[in-house]
């Protein structure tokens, strides 16, 4: 198994109900401040892997818009 390590970290401001934005709106500004953290840009990220939340947006393939948010 390779080794691996965290070398930087980014979260939303928790709130009880965003009305406002969808999970790729949430989700660019938190992949944007990692990246800015360790000195990489979005084409320096060769493979982005994301797991579906179709369950919370209630209608399918939504994971699609936040791989979009992410430039995958």
């Amino acid at each position: 198994m390779r080794e691996v390590g965290i070398i930087a970290f980014g979260q939303t401001p928790n709130q009880r109900r965003e009305l406002c934005r969808n999970e790729a709106e949430m989700l660019a500004p938190v992949v944007a401040e990692v990246l800015a953290q360790v000195g990489l840009s979005r084409t320096d990220v060769d493979f982005t892997c994301s797991g579906s939340s179709d369950f919370l947006a209630g209608h399918p393939f939504s994971f699609v818009m936040a791989l979009d948010a992410l430039g995958a």
